[in-house]
């Protein structure tokens, strides 16, 4: 018997094999392509309703948004100018007003009570001395300091502590540029 067909040569591929996995990729990817699908037709629905709702949006701002009249904006503006001047007006400085307290308040003077009243821009202050000395002083170096000014001293009684030491109470009222 004489052989023309060399089997060593030869390939030899096992058809149902490959035909199976490639049916079952093709399933996989079918099952996959349906799912992808799916999510695109749910987006697309959910695309749809929001354009719907922005619409509907859009046509009530249409409808709720009117020109502002320039002589109402005015007056609106006018409006806010006074109540921020008002404001402005009452608003106490109190870092630069307690800044400047410190600067002129002498050794054995202590201030008690800072009370500002804006409507004649005049403070009323309070305090505890050793003696009258250093009140004077205190008014002294308040009148020739600048940003203070009207110092008018308005009371001073004699007291005596716990430790039946003499001290003076004093109150006084000036004017203090803040600003």
């Amino acid at each position: 018997m004489r052989l023309t067909i060399n089997l060593a040569t030869r390939t030899y591929i096992n058809n149902r094999v490959v035909n199976l996995a490639l049916a079952g990729v093709g399933i996989v990817l079918a099952v996959i392509l349906a799912f992808l699908v799916s999510g695109l037709w749910a987006d697309a629905g959910t695309v749809r309703k929001l354009s719907g709702d922005i619409s509907a949006m859009e046509g009530k701002e249409r409808a709720v948004t009117q020109p502002v009249d320039p002589k109402a904006y005015q007056t609106m503006l006018d409006t806010v100018r006074f109540a921020n001047g008002v404001i402005e007006r009452k608003t106490v400085n109190w870092l630069l007003l307690l800044d400047r307290f410190e600067s002129v308040v002498p050794d054995g003077v202590a201030l008690t009570s800072i009370k500002p009243d804006p409507r004649n821009q005049e403070i009323k202050v309070s305090g505890i001395a050793l003696d009258f000395g250093r009140i004077r002083k205190l008014i002294e170096t308040m009148e020739s300091a600048p940003g203070f000014s009207d110092v008018f001293l308005t009371s001073q009684a004699e007291t005596r502590g716990a430790d039946n030491r003499k001290s003076m109470t004093f109150t006084f009222s000036c004017k203090v540029a803040v600003k």
